[in-house]
Parts: C-alpha cells; sequence; structure tokens
C-alpha cells in the first residue's frame, strides 16, 4: 500500500514552484491513532500519492488537487 499525503499549497504548480525554491515541505499521513510528518525530499519513495488542499472542513483537509511524487525530480507529477 502506497503512502497517501495531504499537503497544504494553493496549487500543484505552487506546490512545484516551492520546492524548486528549496523550501521544505511537510506532508501529513493520516492514520487511524495519529498522524505521520514526511518531508518531500528525494527519501520520499517515488508514486506516493499527494493529496494537495487548501482548506481544512470539520476538521480534514479537503483535497483540491492529487498527484504523484517523482523522487528523482523531487516534485508532484
Amino acid at each position: 500500500m502506497s503512502i497517501q499525503l495531504y499537503v497544504k499549497a494553493q496549487s500543484k504548480a505552487d506546490l512545484n514552484r516551492r520546492l524548486l525554491e528549496y523550501e521544505r515541505i511537510i506532508g501529513l499521513e493520516y492514520k487511524l491513532g495519529g498522524e505521520t510528518q514526511y518531508v518531500l525530499d528525494e527519501t520520499l519513495p517515488s508514486g506516493t500519492i499527494i493529496k494537495v488542499f487548501k482548506d481544512v472542513i470539520a476538521g480534514s483537509p479537503c483535497a483540491k488537487a492529487y498527484g504523484q511524487w517523482d523522487a528523482e525530480n523531487c516534485q508532484v507529477k
């Protein structure tokens, strides 16, 4: 089963721009019993599902864009 991370950003383009500027981006994996933080960098496995959200509704992030992590290029496809 692949990792699914929620990342706060305006859009995938905004997220990739911030990654190109070497901003340290944290993604959250929500699981029963808590959440785990991952840094979006070359150590994150390729194929990780990235769910981009802007707003939190009723305590949960509301994803508005989806993509897959490309570890080789450090960006969301």
